[in-house]
């Protein structure tokens, strides 16, 4: 009765999230956006530099399951409280419940 499971590639790639060099887009999106950050204020190209260690931080986050930006993200949205908390109790994400 050993049955094994036949998982589909086709449906194995619609499942992952989109990734630029191996790496969630979000990811890359906030680690370009720091190297440009860093180029502006210093002045200097040498500043992209700060785009290899971040990619190489991220690489190394991502190698076990590439969803954990997405994970570490909506983690910190839902600790974020509302403007208007202390009127509705409630956070960003109020479908999740409230943290009480």
């Amino acid at each position: 009765m050993d049955r094994e499971v036949i998982a589909d590639p086709v449906y194995l790639g619609l499942t992952r999230p989109a990734t630029v060099v191996g790496l969630p887009f979000n990811y890359v999106l906030f680690s370009i956006t720091l190297a440009m950050l860093a180029l502006m204020t210093f002045k200097t190209p040498v500043a992209l530099i700060v785009f290899g260690p971040l990619y190489g931080f991220g690489h190394g986050v991502c190698h076990y399951d590439i969803r954990q930006f997405s994970i570490i993200g909506r983690w910190i949205i839902l600790r974020l409280r509302c403007p208007n908390g202390w009127m509705s109790r409630g956070n960003i994400y109020t479908e999740w419940g409230s943290d009480k």
